[in-house]
């Protein structure tokens, strides 16, 4: 796990170890407890006026959902063009792979 919120903090260390306890992995489209909660805590900031959100579990699914998202866009105009550096990361698999 990466993190910019200090080297061995006790309070990231703490959660960690608790969700571990209580589930250790499950992949992104799948809804849990704690997704429910922060999704609750981002609609309370009213500043996001999202209905929904995507919890990613890489860069990947970041990448992905966008290349998604601007093909569904764009899909009656028919304009989709996709950039990137040549040699940047993208994806191991799916479409991020391809740009």
């Amino acid at each position: 796990m990466c993190s910019n919120l200090g080297i061995v903090n006790k309070m990231i260390a703490k959660a960690v170890y608790d969700q571990l306890n209580t589930l250790e992995y499950i992949q992104s489209g799948y809804a849990t407890e704690i997704r429910a909660k922060v999704s609750s805590e981002l609609k309370s900031i009213p500043s996001y006026n999202l209905a929904k959100y995507f919890f990613g579990t890489s860069g990947t699914d970041g990448n992905e959902t966008a290349i998604k998202m601007i093909i569904l866009f764009h899909k009656n105009d028919g304009k989709i063009k996709i950039f990137s550096n040549y040699t940047s990361y993208k994806s191991r698999y799916g479409n991020a792979s391809l740009i």
